[in-house]
């Protein structure tokens, strides 16, 4: 909920690498849940690198989780892969949550995309309230 300090996780991205929410501690963090076959969450996704770009001077993270591919399976490897090239993130990391690590525990009403917004002390300042511009946010 808002106010509440986020829990940290681990989850493997396109690089198949862990990427460690409290690595981004000191910066706001912006989270986008969502499925490949979810129009919404694509929606959101072509913007994720502009928002990185315009944000992400030292003080800002946009993180892109998928938690179902296409076919509502578990995302593979190629498919992170393939989220991050059809959207041109380059600097924006697309985490695998098939084992559904940390939507659950921010899903408010069970439906794609969900969104948390993180100020730099880890405090959740929004959660699951559809946040596309994180710009209202970052001080």
């Amino acid at each position: 909920a808002a106010g509440d300090i986020i829990e940290n996780f681990q989850l493997m991205d396109q690089n198949g690498e862990l990427v460690d929410l409290y690595s981004f501690c000191g910066n706001y963090v912006l989270i986008a849940i969502g499925a490949m076959w979810c129009p919404p969450c694509k929606e959101m996704a072509a913007e994720a690198q502009a928002h990185q770009d315009e944000f992400g001077e030292g003080n800002f993270q946009m993180l892109e989780v998928l938690i179902e591919n296409n076919s509502s399976q578990p995302p593979s490897n190629d498919d992170l892969n393939k989220w991050a090239d059809d959207y041109d993130m380059t600097t924006v990391p697309v985490l695998d949550d098939s084992g559904y690590a940390l939507w659950p525990y921010v899903e408010r009403d069970w439906g794609i995309p969900t969104t948390v917004m993180i100020g730099p002390n880890m405090e959740v300042i929004a959660v699951d309230e559809y946040t596309t511009d994180p710009g209202r946010y970052i001080e």
